[in-house]
C-alpha cells in the first residue's frame, strides 16, 4: 500500500468509514471528479450526501488524497 493510500485511508476511518465502505466511498467520490474535474467541494459533498454518504463531509486535503489515488490506480492501470 502507498503513502497516499494509508493516509487516505486513515483519514476515512477518522471521518467514521469503517474500511468495507472505503472502495466504494472512493469510487463515488472519484466518479465525480472524472464527470467534473473542476467540481468544488461544496458540490462534491452535495453530490455524495445524495449518493448516501450523508454522514461524511469531505474536507480539502481528504479531497486531494482520493484525486491522488485515483491518478495513481490510472497510471498504474489497476
Amino acid at each position: 500500500m502507498t503513502r497516499i493510500n494509508s493516509t487516505l485511508m486513515r483519514r476515512l476511518h477518522d471521518k467514521g468509514l469503517a474500511p468495507a465502505e472505503f472502495t466504494l466511498f472512493i469510487r463515488d467520490a472519484s466518479r465525480n471528479f472524472v464527470d467534473d474535474s473542476r467540481v468544488g467541494l461544496r458540490e462534491m459533498n452535495q453530490r455524495l450526501h445524495t449518493l448516501g454518504w450523508e454522514r461524511i463531509e469531505l474536507d480539502y486535503h481528504t479531497s486531494q488524497l482520493i484525486v491522488a489515488h485515483f491518478e495513481a490506480e490510472e497510471y498504474t492501470g489497476d
